[in-house]
């Protein structure tokens, strides 16, 4: 990079100089245009030589000039520049390449047009045979790839490639099933739980997995710093019974235990690597079907793991580019074996031919900072805000992933024709009856969802209703400075994965709910939830839910806007292609068909 900075000032300072025109310069010019020493100028020069931008040709005697010709183009070398970054994952920085130096818009449009290419199915050379290659655009952040710290669905995703969990649930039926478990039981009250561990199960670094492992793995999610305490918070003690089985005690009942550890960070994880503080900062190691070889800002490269469990994954490598969100729209290319899940982030568009599936993932929503001693402490101004959104206007002028206004938590089926109707009337009354006088209301929210929140703003403010928007960083609005300055948190809740998701949201220490919730609701809560835990029946938990619901609908803490979906485009070649609950595509399903 800092090569082609200095090749291109040089290029600037002779505008006129054509490639293959020899110019007239001195060792002391070429010193001074780059900053340096005479010295540190040659080294400059030797190495544009080397790489073919440039021949010189020294003056003979001090101070005699020299003749420098420039054999490449700008915009050839800008553009050569800019592939480089996208490759090493620094697509942000070669966007930004681009713009503060291409002349004009045709090396751009060359370098989007190869972008486009660059991502989807190829085989490409291997240390030791050819492999198969699944190059993925990744409109978001990577927060984390601990399984201790993880809430993003995105990073879940993530983890549940790289990481195994004791059983697994069923997404199509939702029954519990096997995983690092073969078996288990529980005694009548699901106080006491034993777990019998496959044998031979390796982790990404070669050594067997064990009981140990197991109990250090939930052990570590208890400690003061994990953000996902309240998997593991009634576990009173856990005994390693053998090398392979392990029995869990619980201080309460909890029939919901085997959800809790099939949740992604209940995932299991190398006691001798991670008990180490060094590994803070080592790739993530587990015993999942990938195993990760490379993670920085802007990409993840997974290789699959030959010796996983349940059987080796069909493709070879997986490279996930991450693509900031202001250089998202680009074209997708027919001729690539492409897979793009479609969040809502880039404007994809729809292509003829190709696959396309679609998970009803989440539901967008406001949650109302009822521990902030601020206007929103009047449930008439919240109820105001509530029925004056026009949720089928927004969905109509936002478009894509939004589905159906929302006026409830959990979607139900045929919801699309019961629809809830604009309540403005309704609205405006409760706004008149409110203590309010235009003061700020402070919503905070991340990029992927400024587009609904700017609508908001603009949708209230005739109604005098002054909405002051913040954008901040995914990890950021997890930062307890932010959730307590906020008034409204915007999001979008994933309630696809069923119960364990809503318990997660009603209890976790980055929830977005919960900790938005006074200190009497968070206590109805809680409550609530331990009832849940300790009914045996379907019916009894779902009674459970269904009363905090309804708790929160009268309390109006929760402004909810619209029911969202995930789509998954595919090139008809990708084989293996389902949406997952988490909103993403399994990578260990997919496989190429060379004869679609």
């Amino acid at each position: 990079m800092r090569l082609f900075q200095d090749y291109m000032q040089l290029r600037k300072a002779f505008p006129h100089a054509g490639e293959g025109e020899a110019i007239l310069v001195t060792m002391a010019d070429i010193a001074e245009l780059l900053y340096c020493t005479q010295r540190n100028a040659k080294l400059i020069l030797n190495k544009m030589i080397d790489h073919g931008w440039i021949t010189f040709v020294s003056g003979r005697g001090r101070g005699h000039a020299s003749a420098l010709t420039f054999l490449v183009g700008n915009e050839e070398l800008l553009l050569q520049e800019a592939k480089a970054l996208a490759e090493a994952g620094e697509v942000e920085s070669a966007f930004r390449l681009l713009k503060e130096n291409a002349e004009s818009g045709y090396v751009k449009e060359r370098f989007v047009e190869w972008f486009s290419r660059y991502f989807g199915y190829r085989t490409e050379a291997g240390e030791h045979s050819a492999q198969e290659v699944l190059k993925l655009p990744l409109y978001r952040t990577i927060n984390t790839i601990d399984p201790a710290d993880v809430f993003f669905s995105f990073d879940g995703h993530l983890i549940k490639q790289v990481f195994s969990t004791l059983v697994e649930t069923d997404e199509e039926g939702g029954e519990v099933k096997p995983n690092i478990a073969h078996h288990w039981k529980r005694n009548a009250e699901a106080t006491e739980w034993t777990f019998y561990l496959r044998k031979g199960i390796q982790f990404h670094h070669g050594r067997e997995l064990t009981a140990e492992d197991v109990q250090y793995s939930l052990c570590r999610l208890q400690k003061p710093e994990s953000q996902q305490r309240w998997l593991v918070k009634e576990i009173a003690s856990i005994e390693v019974l053998s090398r392979y089985a392990i029995r869990i005690r619980l201080n309460r009942p909890n029939y919901l235990f085997l959800l809790y550890l099939s949740f992604p960070p209940a995932s299991i994880v190398p006691q001798d690597l991670y008990e180490k503080p060094e590994h803070l900062h080592a790739l993530p190691v587990g015993c999942g079907p990938f195993r990760i070889v490379e993670r920085k800002a802007g990409r993840c490269a997974l290789e699959a793991f030959d010796a996983y469990f349940l059987g080796r994954p069909y493709v070879d490598r997986v490279e996930i580019i991450v693509v900031p969100e202001i250089d998202a729209a680009y074209r997708m290319e027919t001729e690539s074996n492409l897979l793009v899940v479609k969040t809502g982030e880039a404007d994809i568009g729809s292509l003829a031919d190709w696959q396309e599936g679609r998970e009803l993932c989440g539901c967008s929503m406001m949650s109302v900072n009822l521990r902030k001693d601020g206007v929103l402490r009047d449930i008439r101004l919240r109820k105001a805000i509530f029925h004056l959104i026009n949720r089928e206007q927004m969905i109509r002028e936002l478009g894509e992933q939004r589905l159906y206004p929302a006026s409830q938590f959990r979607f139900q089926e045929k919801y699309e024709q019961v629809a809830p109707a604009w309540q403005e009337a309704a609205g405006r009354a409760w706004l008149q009856e409110a203590a309010y006088d235009g003061e700020p209301i402070l919503l905070y929210t991340f990029a992927r969802h400024e587009p609904d929140a700017r609508w908001l703003k603009s949708f209230l403010e005739p109604y005098g209703i002054n909405l002051e928007v913040h954008i901040v960083a995914w990890s950021d609005l997890l930062r307890e400075d932010i959730k307590e300055q906020a008034d409204l948190l915007l999001f979008e809740a994933v309630l696809s994965e069923g119960i364990i998701r809503l318990v997660e949201y009603y209890q976790s220490a980055n929830s977005l709910i919960f900790t938005q919730l006074s200190e009497s609701l968070a206590l109805f809560v809680d409550e609530k939830i331990q009832r849940l835990l300790a009914e045996p029946s379907a019916a009894g938990r779902e009674a459970q839910l269904a009363s905090i619901e309804h708790k929160l609908d009268e309390t109006c803490s929760l402004i909810y806007l619209t029911y969202k979906a995930v789509n998954a485009v595919s090139h008809p070649s990708l084989q293996g292609v389902k949406v997952n609950q988490r909103g993403w595509v399994d990578f260990k399903d997919v496989w190429f068909d060379p004869a679609p």
